[in-house]
């Protein structure tokens, strides 16, 4: 996260990096993320409000972040739980945010979406996706034949020996 008055390591590299914890999936959630796993519905439209702040921030002639987001030039990145978020934000019919311009996803749990969030289309933003060849949740196989329906430009990397 970006915090006011200091300049971080993303800033320094030109970019600005918001890292919400959604409130109820979050490793770190009471009684564990599991039992919020159902509010994953409302996290696409989480990304959008976390992206409205930015905005105004930016946009703001006394806040640290003015004049410091392109918002043409907006990306998302999820990983497992995160990473389907980030997906139905730019590719589900329910849950597009038109701001993300490219998308990063880390182990995506795409085995999640179509029961909670609606099937991945195949139009979207650019897309990486990133996979560890021995990831016992999220096997590389049905992460790459998804990746593999997506319109171009999409980028599938499988990390050798990686959980």
């Amino acid at each position: 996260m970006v915090a006011a008055g200091r300049m971080e390591a993303g800033e320094a590299a030109g970019y600005v990096v918001a890292a919400p914890a959604f409130p109820l999936t979050h490793e770190g959630t009471p009684g564990g993320h599991i039992p919020g796993l159902t509010d994953v519905v409302e996290q696409p439209a989480d990304l959008g409000v976390v992206i409205d702040a930015l905005l105004e921030a930016a946009a703001d002639r006394d806040d640290p972040l003015f004049g410091r987001i392109d918002p043409e030039r907006i990306g998302a990145l999820g990983h497992s739980l995160g990473g389907a978020t980030v997906a139905a934000a730019t590719r589900a019919a329910c849950c597009i945010e038109p701001r993300i311009a490219a998308a990063a996803l880390v182990a995506p749990a795409f085995i999640l979406m179509p029961r909670l969030l609606g099937a991945p289309a195949a139009a979207g933003p650019p897309v990486l996706v990133l996979n560890g060849s021995v990831d016992p949740l999220v096997p590389p196989a049905p992460t790459r034949a998804t990746t593999a329906g997506f319109a171009p430009p999409w980028y599938f990397v499988e990390i050798p020996g990686a959980g």
